[in-house]
């Protein structure tokens, strides 16, 4: 098997250590020292993304020295502007990463085709981050174009099975 190495990781595991690459079919290959290998698929690993991608949205709204820490939901603190925003693209992130996570989950349980299952993830991930840019700067034709995409993408996922 033919292994494309984009990025090396070392650290002690229990048999030792465990080298991490990207293999050509987009998963990530887990090697130990005791020669087995391991998969993970990319689409798994944007699981992981789009879980992080909501409290990602709103830090740079948590950035200025007006923010409380001690009452993060102050209402006042989030009512207008570029707050407003960051928490409303938080809010969606959260609304739609379960059904993304689960449009996973079914497509690799029915059988569809780890290619799509994985370039549909990435894509989800992607439009994701478009969406929040687009939420971020006030730009609504865009930020709704980017939250149709991504809703058509987690429909893509779901009926994989059916297609590909």
């Amino acid at each position: 098997m033919t292994v494309t190495q984009v990025h090396l990781t070392m650290f002690q595991g229990f048999s030792g250590i465990i080298l991490l690459r990207l293999s050509p079919q987009m998963h990530y290959v887990i090697r130990d020292l005791d020669n087995e290998e391991q998969y993970m698929p990319t689409a798994l690993w944007c699981i992981l993304a789009a879980a992080i991608l909501p409290v990602l949205s709103v830090v740079p709204a948590k950035l200025s020295r007006e923010f409380d820490n001690a009452r993060p939901r102050d209402p006042d603190y989030w009512k207008d502007g570029f707050r407003a925003r960051a928490q409303a693209a938080q809010a969606n992130g959260f609304e739609a990463f379960p059904f993304f996570a689960v449009s996973v989950f079914v497509a690799m349980s029915q059988g569809a085709s780890q290619y799509w299952i994985d370039q549909l993830a990435v894509l989800f991930v992607l439009l994701r981050v478009i969406y929040i840019f687009c939420y971020w700067t006030d730009r609504s034709n865009p930020r709704s174009l980017a939250w149709t995409a991504s809703f058509i993408t987690i429909v893509a996922l779901f009926t994989s099975s059916l297609w590909s």
